[in-house]
């Protein structure tokens, strides 16, 4: 018989022979934790978050993954031997004993019967909270003031309840705000005396919180503290925000300078400054919005608290080499200004970038920037002038050094509200490549809004540097007629 053939038969004999024995079931895997019983008392029992270990064997295969329960009844799969987990205690208990089971599953998807089982003592976390401090926070403010804070709790932020807020005395009743908010405005309620309570604007509301909150000092430092509450009560530490000098104003006229560049500032404001005194002859506050990149600044973290401070004047009167910051800035912070009666004297430059009308001119008497064509700047020359052609009011001249980027604009349209007036026209050089000629379009560089219900002039603008212009007679006579017989300062 040849070799092959009998290979096969061998083979087939062999195929042929039955198995012999009884079928084995499977057996289920077994489960462990590192610990079998964990001892912990008072202030040892382990905080809320936790680190647990566990492993399992299974003595026919091998296992396949872990089941995790705190009440043997909704099982959570995973293929880890340990996590991390975050106990959250009963509203009504500081401390609370948590029993943790876990089953491991094998390869036939069998899972241990009997879960290992581990009881944890654990107790309370407390929670913690911390002020946010927006770039370029004022460290001196008038009375109108916005803080801002983020609260956690290592139980899960969902077991805050409430924060609470006090100025400058921690041992003082504090205000006590939802965990809805976390950011509120504090408005001071009374300027007459040293120490005043303040109004609450929780969050991003208009509307007024039912209590306030006392201890604001004006004319001096504070200091804002907060602390978390969290469902049982356990508090964090008393958090400061950092000191804040409260100024009291003595003037219901304010002059704001929004000068951009630190070059010649003071010189600039103390021009401006003196001729407010000579034209009206009073006293004034004055806020420093800048100069840009400067550590500190007079203005507020947002627009709302900046609208809150302008409302505590009845005048501002405002300067800035920056159209596009002043402008942009006036528009949001200025709504309560204007809706209690406010007037408002604003001094800008222009330049050959600005779009020809941009969303921030829609509060103002400018309608939009004059289109000029392409490749050409506007400028006033030395002795050019600027004009009226009301009664009494004085031409001045440019006398100091060739102004450029001169941007004149045309008017608002009026409305049921308002109307607009032309005050001042300027002859204005237009230059083309060195090609020099008289600018024919429109020359108005100042104007004014009128309130038609009481026919008060409530705006003026000026796109000019006047502290550029002949420093003499008729300049001290134009500001009288724009700050006293215009705006009746």
């Amino acid at each position: 018989m040849p070799l092959i053939l009998l290979l096969v038969i061998l083979l087939f004999g062999a195929c042929s022979k039955e198995y012999k024995g009884d079928y084995a079931e499977n057996q289920a895997p077994e489960t462990y934790f590192l610990a079998d019983t964990i001892l912990r008392a008072g202030d040892n029992r382990f905080e809320s978050v936790i680190r647990v270990f566990w492993s399992g064997t299974d003595p026919d295969g091998f296992v396949k993954g872990y089941e995790l329960s705190m009440d043997g009844m909704v099982w959570t799969y995973t293929t880890s031997q340990d996590s991390a987990l975050t106990l959250s205690l009963p509203s009504s208990s500081d401390t609370f004993d948590f029993t943790l089971l876990v089953r491991a599953i094998d390869n036939d998807g069998q899972a241990d019967l009997t879960p290992a089982q581990l009881t944890y003592p654990v107790k309370n976390s407390s929670p913690s909270v911390r002020f946010i401090i927006p770039a370029g926070s004022p460290i001196r403010s008038f009375p109108a003031v916005k803080y801002f804070w983020e609260g956690t709790d290592p139980d899960g932020n969902s077991s805050l309840d409430h924060y609470e807020l006090i100025w400058n005395d921690t041992t003082q009743t504090p205000l006590s705000l939802s965990t809805a908010f976390t950011e509120a405005g504090l408005v001071a309620k009374s300027l007459s005396g040293s120490t005043t309570a303040c109004t609450v604007y929780p969050g991003t509301l208009n509307t007024p919180f039912a209590q306030d909150l006392p201890g604001m000092k004006l004319g001096d430092e504070n200091i804002l503290y907060i602390r978390a509450i969290d469902k049982v009560g356990a508090q964090s530490d008393w958090t400061p925000a950092p000191k804040i000098f409260i100024r009291k104003p003595v003037s219901d006229i304010l002059f704001v300078n929004a000068q951009r560049s630190a070059f010649n500032r003071a010189n600039i404001q103390s021009f401006y400054s003196n001729q407010i005194i000579n034209a009206i002859g009073k006293s004034f506050d004055t806020l420093q919005a800048g100069p840009e990149g400067a550590l500190s600044t007079d203005l507020s973290s947002d627009p709302t608290t900046q609208d809150r401070v302008f409302s505590f004047f009845n005048k501002i009167f405002v300067y800035s080499e920056n159209s596009e910051f002043i402008l942009a800035l006036m528009q949001r912070s200025t709504t309560q200004f204007f809706t209690k009666g406010g007037k408002l004297m604003l001094i800008a430059e222009g330049n050959d970038a600005i779009e020809n009308q941009p969303a921030y001119l829609d509060f103002s008497p400018i309608g939009a920037y004059t289109p000029r064509p392409a490749n050409v700047s506007l400028l006033m020359n030395l002795g050019d002038s600027i004009y009226s052609s009301i009664p009494n009011y004085p031409t001045i001249q440019n006398g100091s050094t060739i102004l450029s980027g001169i941007r004149p604009f045309s008017l608002a349209n009026n409305n049921s509200s308002f109307r607009y007036e032309a005050l001042y026209r300027g002859v204005i050089t237009q230059d083309s490549s060195g090609n020099i000629s008289i600018w024919q379009g429109s020359s108005i560089l100042s104007a004014k809004r009128v309130r038609l219900a009481d026919n008060q002039t409530d705006f003026v603008i000026v796109m000019l540097p006047v502290y550029n212009l002949n420093n003499n007679a008729a300049l001290s006579t134009w500001f009288e007629r724009m700050l006293v017989d215009e705006l009746a300062y």
